[in-house]
This record gives C-alpha cells, structure tokens and sequence, in this order.
C-alpha cells in the first residue's frame, strides 16, 4: 500500500511512539525507503522528542530518599523527645534522695548541677522546639506529619508549667528548736503561734534524733497556709556556747 507524503508525515509521530498498528507501520517503513523527504522529516521529529524527552526518575530511589529524610527526622524527634523525659524522671529522683539527705548514687555538687543548671535550660529548649514545629505546621501545613510531635512537646510544656505554678505555694522555714517526739518516719517540733508541726522525714536518720534533749537546727518545706505538716529539708545537730541566745524566731 503506496502512502502519500502528508499521510506519512501525520503517521510518524504515532510511529516513533510505536503507537500505530502494524500494518500502518508496514506501510511507514515501505514509503521511507523510498522518499528521502519523508526520511529527513523522521529525523528531525526523532532529534526533537530526544530533546523534549524527560529524564526518567527512578521510582525506587525517589522512594529511598524519600524514606531516609522522614527516618531522620522521626529519629532525631524521638530522640530529642526521650532526652527530655529522661532528664525529668532522674531529676525527681535525685530530688527526692537529696530531700532524704541521700548521696550514695551521686555527689552533691552533681545534684546541684543537673537540678540548677538543666531546670532552666530543658524547659527552654522544649518551649522553643514547640514553637519551630507550630511554626513549620502553619508554614507549610504539614499538622499530619508534625501532628504528634507537636502534641508531645505541648504537653511537656503544659506539665512543667502547672509543675512550677504548683510550687509557689510552697514555701521553705528555717528554725531552732528541740524535737518534741521522733517516730518511724516523722518528728514533731514547735510551729508558729504555739501550734505543732509533723515533719516527713526519711527513715534513714530517726533512729540518730533525739527528742527533748538536742538541740537541732531544722530548714523544711510547707504549704503556704498549712502551719500543721511539712517535709524535712535538713537536719543539723547543735550546741550552743555558755552564755550564746538563741534564736527565738521561728520561720
């Protein structure tokens, strides 16, 4: 079958997609061997797809990479994430061996350290990462990838405020008194305006206090308005000098 030059020219794009049927590419390739005209138009259509031609991507690569970026980023999160409550959970157990007087796990000046210097520094770092990952789910509107971080860092920001606020009714008294009775895990001392006070002590040192006879410098906590109970902070024993005052206000 003899094809004109203007049919061929319309089949040759179907041609070099190899799109056409088999008998229209017959056909094609009888006319080319014999029209150079038509020969020259294949050329130069097949040189123009080759420059229009994207690069192929690589499905499985893109993939690759895809899933490498959201792995370090969960990854680091997580991690990040865990630093932050690990930090909070040995926090409260040194604090609560240090309110005990108990050093055997750690030293004091380690203590003092890891209470002074990371209780304003965890809080702040927290507080900023919530702010860059509200910042970037508005920004870019990704809440359901962030979504979960977010909540995190929100409620960790919301506990150690709540936390903090609680503590404000707290408040810390220093005395000189004697111990009106010791028991297994607290002593009773002479509180403001004659009243009594029981203190929460460790049961580690009740059996070294002695009641009605030594005299005990005391630093403990209480609630603002609770002049009845307390915890103890610190113990000291001491003996006064012949002819020394001693202090008669009491915290």
């Amino acid at each position: 079958m003899k094809l004109h030059c203007d049919i061929v020219a319309d089949l040759l794009p179907s041609y070099l997609d190899d799109t056409c049927s088999a008998e229209s590419r017959r056909a094609v390739e009888e006319h080319l061997a014999a029209c150079e005209a038509c020969r020259e138009l294949l050329e130069i259509l097949r040189t123009e797809a080759e420059e229009k031609a994207e690069p192929v991507l690589n499905e499985s690569a893109v993939l690759q990479k895809t899933s490498r970026a959201i792995s370090k980023r969960a990854i680091g999160a997580a991690v990040g994430v865990t630093a932050i409550v690990i930090y909070w959970l040995v926090y409260f157990w040194l604090d609560h061996l240090a309110n005990w007087g108990d050093y055997r796990y750690f030293s004091y000046t380690f203590h003092e350290i890891w209470v002074g210097v990371g209780w304003l520094l965890v809080p702040s770092v927290t507080a900023l990462w919530l702010v860059a990952v509200l910042y970037c789910c508005i920004r870019e509107r990704s809440w359901r990838r962030n979504g979960a971080l977010l909540c995190v860092l929100l409620v960790l920001v919301v506990s150690h405020t709540v936390w903090t606020a609680s503590l404000r009714d707290v408040w810390q008294s220093h005395s000189w008194t004697t111990i009106e009775e010791v028991g297994e895990d607290y002593i009773v001392i002479p509180g403001p305006e004659d009243s009594k006070r029981v203190l929460k002590i460790s049961p580690m040192i009740c059996g070294v206090l002695v009641a009605d006879e030594q005299e005990y410098e005391i630093i403990y906590t209480h609630k603002k308005d609770d002049h009845t109970s307390g915890k103890l902070v610190s113990i000291w024993a001491v003996e006064r000098q012949e002819g020394e005052e001693w202090p008669s206000k009491q915290n």
